[in-house]
Formats: C-alpha cells, sequence, structure tokens
C-alpha cells in the first residue's frame, strides 16, 4: 500500500505503505495512533517541496512498534526545513537527511539506528538542539554526521549530534562539521545525564561559543562515556571556558578511555571548576 493524507482511521496493526513523496511523508503523521506499522521509502523525495498548514515536523509521532525505513541508506529525504519527526517511539532506521536545515528528531524514544545527517545548515534561537536528536531517551546506534553546520542564536544551546541523552548512544560518527553558538555548545552531546554514551567519535570539526562555554566532546556528563574521543577538533570559548572533551563531570560521572587528539583548545580534558 501507498501512504496517503487520507483519513488513516480503521487502519490495522502490521500493515505496510510505501513512501515516495513528501505528502506521503506527511501522511506518515497520521498514523501516530496505530502500532506496528511498516513504512518503507522507496525512492529519494524532497521535503521541502510539501508541508501541511501548521505542521511542526513532517513524520509527527511514529508509534511504538513501527518502522520507518529509508529504504536501506540507498535514498534521502532532502530539503527538510522543519523536523523530520516531532517524536519517535518505535524503529527509525538506515534514513540519510540530506540538505536540511533541521533535525532528524525532536524526540527519541524509540530506536535510532544506522541513519545519516549530511550537508545539513541548521540555524536556531532557542532550546536545546542537535541533528540526531535534541533530546533522547532511547537509543541512537551506528549513525553518523557529515560536513554539516548548526548555528545556535540568543538563548539557544547544543551540540552536533544528541542535545540530551538520558538513554543509549553506541557507534556515532560526527565528522568536518561545526557548530557556533551565542551561549554554550558541545561538539558531540551537549548534556549526558543519565544515559550510556560508547564507541563515538567527533573528529575534524569546530566548536565555538562567543559568550559562554565550549567541549570538544560534551558539555557536561553525569553518567557514562566509554571509549569515545575528539579527534582534532577546535574548540573556542571567546569570552568563557573551553575545554578538548568535556566541561563538566559530575560526581557519580564516568569518563573513561577516552581521549582527545590536537586540535586547538584553551583547556584539555575536564575544565577547571
Amino acid at each position: 500500500a501507498i501512504a496517503t493524507s487520507a483519513n488513516v482511521i480503521g487502519q490495522t496493526a502490521g500493515e505496510s505503505f510505501d513512501v515516495r513523496t513528501a505528502r506521503q511523508l506527511c501522511a506518515v503523521a497520521e498514523y501516530g495512533a496505530v502500532r506496528d506499522l511498516w513504512f518503507e521509502q522507496t525512492r529519494s523525495l524532497n521535503a521541502g517541496s510539501y508541508a501541511p498548514a501548521g505542521a511542526v515536523s513532517y513524520a509527527g509521532t511514529l508509534a511504538a512498534n513501527s518502522t520507518y525505513d529509508g529504504g536501506g541508506g540507498d535514498y534521502t529525504i532532502s530539503g527538510a526545513v522543519l523536523p523530520v519527526f516531532a517524536q519517535n517511539s518505535g524503529t527509525v532506521q538506515n534514513v540519510v537527511l540530506s540538505g536540511s536545515s533541521d533535525t532528524l528528531a525532536v524526540s527519541n524514544i524509540g530506536a535510532l539506528r544506522d541513519c545519516a545527517v549530511e550537508d545539513a545548515n541548521v540555524a536556531k534561537a532557542s532550546g536545546t538542539y542537535a541533528l540526531l536528536a535534541c533530546a533522547n531517551t532511547g537509543s541512537v546506534t551506528n549513525c553518523a554526521i557529515d560536513t554539516c553546520a548548526l548555528t545556535l542564536t540568543g538563548s539557544a544551546t547544543g551540540a552536533l549530534a544528541i542535545g540530551s541523552n538520558s538513554g543509549t548512544v553506541t557507534g556515532v560518527t560526527v565528522t568536518d562539521s561545526q557548530i557556533r553558538a551565542a551561549a554554550s555548545a558541545a561538539g558531540f552531546v551537549y548534556s549526558n545525564g543519565t544515559g550510556t554514551i560508547s564507541n563515538c567519535t567527533i573528529s575534524a570539526s569546530s566548536v565555538v561559543s562567543q559568550t559562554g562555554e565550549a567541549a570538544g566532546f560534551a558539555y557536561s556528563n553525569a553518567k557514562t562515556i566509554s571509549t569515545c574521543a575528539a579527534v582534532h577538533t577546535d574548540v573556542t570559548a571567546t569570552l568563557s571556558r573551553a575545554a578538548g572533551f568535556a566541561l563538566s563531570n559530575a560526581s557519580g560521572g564516568s569518563i573513561a578511555s577516552s581521549y582527545v587528539a590536537p586540535g586547538k583548545t584553551t583547556e584539555t580534558w575536564i575544565g577547571k571548576g
């Protein structure tokens, strides 16, 4: 079947739908209350070519036990000017978000896996923002950020991959990307609260804060970061502190088997204070 923008009352669990156009991507939002659906993207689509009036995302909420598959990574979603998902409660996999000006998921409480964000140019003025998930309480696995730019003005804070994390993040890479903020910013994750981050890397990237603090990998950590690295990533805080890896590691927080490779920074590893 093909996802349409028609009334979906009566759709049942176990059905599958092809997604070929931006209009059909937006139709996914109408299935948010239906579990156990499979959406398969079968060609590249330009999300910027269609968005319902007043929409805050394209695909809305993906229900628990439902899956959106980007076609095995063979196709792209391009031109997005809204988040693709407001909330992912199911599984989003094999999605390539290309040339976008917004995030893949505002909130991830399900699973993001084998996804990529490339050539994004995103600007935000409030909240905590990131390109894979602004807030993660689920799992993010084997995803990539490549050649992206995130510009944060006003009070906005954030990081390139994950904003706040209370879930698990594994095998995620950030490459050749930059984040510039008026307030504080980090390269990989802004805040790791009760989450676990492992086997992740940011490389050949830059983090700049004009008035706040800046960190190459994590602004703050309160739980577990292991086997991670900030490699050849420049970190600059014009008026405050900067750290090559993390600025704050709270009592009970653990940073293990992780390292910083040379990059320009005013402080390395854990910032003072």
